[in-house]
């Protein structure tokens, strides 16, 4: 007797290895199989770290003249601490975005930044305000800002900019531009067979030559809480095996809990794996049960 395969976990057949020698002898698995098997409900439970959200203006930003309201948008409680001007301070000037004629000053660790995000300069002079974001995630939120059609609709950029932007409409709520981000991803990480079937690019491959590692990728999803993707990229991170799986590089090490659930999709995707061989090599009805 086939063994089941349990239900709770909902594994996309559409993985399947393809190796399988379904398609060597005419097996066609049912659409409409396909469709009732979903996401992992496990990997649909990962919570995401709690977002914070300030009060940039939402909109594609295609020019400097969008900005902050009021200096209290930068309060300390919601973006950074204020520094005095009188403080030492030996941040480097950024090399792009210091303008003589900005009204806000912002250190990113060793850097400073002199943007004109204020609707009015005040009278004591541009406000120094220290964030925790990097002085690169920083320069690409400004970036977008200031340069018109950037990040460029239907592409999506070389990896580590875009990890940069999603963090950074993430935090200061470019809602739209986030959303266009996440649209632009969906036909490399399909959820349904007839999506895998006819993508013209999978996985990583979206992200250009730089193509990063899945597992980074993975922790991305994760952390940004971008679901829909979650499980494939799961599937193209359990590809490179165990080992791959447990690395302990940079940006490639995976929380217990994603780790954990990688491993169980891919036993589960082994069962499902199983089944259909047994019913290629000797018939009977193909189910998921």
């Amino acid at each position: 007797m086939a063994a089941k395969v349990s239900a709770e976990v909902e594994t996309p057949v559409a993985f399947l290895p393809q190796d399988l020698p379904t398609a060597m002898i005419g097996i066609d698995i049912p659409s409409s199989v396909l469709e009732d098997i979903v996401s992992p409900s496990v990997l649909h439970a990962v919570e995401s770290p709690p977002e914070t959200f300030i009060s940039f203006p939402a909109g594609t930003v295609s020019s400097p003249t969008l900005s902050i309201s009021t200096v209290s948008d930068l309060a300390p409680t919601e973006l950074g601490e204020e520094i005095e001007h009188s403080q030492e301070l030996t941040a480097t000037r950024h090399d792009t975005f210091y303008f003589e004629d900005g009204n806000v000053e912002i250190v990113c660790g060793d850097t400073i930044f002199r943007p004109a995000l204020l609707r009015a300069p005040t009278l004591e002079g541009p406000p120094r305000i220290a964030i925790s974001d990097s002085a690169e995630d920083f320069a690409t939120l400004l970036r977008m800002i200031y340069t018109p059609g950037f990040p460029a609709q239907h592409k999506v950029p070389e990896f580590t900019v875009f990890a940069s932007l999603l963090r950074m409409t993430t935090k200061y709520g470019f809602f739209d531009v986030r959303h266009q981000l996440i649209k632009d991803l969906k036909s490399a990480y399909p959820t349904k067979w007839e999506d895998y079937r006819t993508a013209k690019v999978l996985g990583e491959d979206i992200f250009g030559s730089s193509k990063p590692h899945p597992n980074a990728v993975l922790n991305l999803f994760e952390v940004r809480n971008i679901r829909f993707a979650i499980p494939f990229a799961a599937y193209l991170a359990s590809i490179g095996g165990f080992l791959a799986l447990i690395s302990d590089k940079p940006g490639m090490v995976f929380p217990r809990h994603t780790l954990a659930t990688t491993i169980h999709g891919v036993h589960v995707l082994q069962a499902v794996a199983s089944h259909v061989t047994r019913v290629a090599a000797y018939g009977g009805k193909l189910w998921v049960s």
